[in-house]
């Protein structure tokens, strides 16, 4: 299993924010795809996500239904 403790909030949102414009991915894509690819579960890396990704999360997953449109911020990504 990979090590979260090589990132911190500011690289771990630089290294999302790049793979959605480089792989033109969702936000939702890019923190799995980056999650698969560094070995590291989706549910450890929630303190590494920075607000603005975590308000863009919440869009996406209220797009596609994921997330009731009515729902507060998700405090807990």
């Amino acid at each position: 299993m990979g090590s979260i403790l090589r990132f911190n909030e500011h690289t771990f949102s630089k290294l999302i924010e790049d793979v959605v414009v480089t792989r033109r991915m969702t936000y939702i894509e890019a923190v799995l795809y980056v999650c698969e690819k560094e070995d590291l579960e989706p549910d450890s890396v929630a303190a590494l996500i920075s607000i603005p990704i975590k308000e863009k999360l919440q869009l996406e997953g209220q797009e596609i239904n994921l997330v009731k449109k009515s729902t507060p911020k998700l405090d807990f990504l």
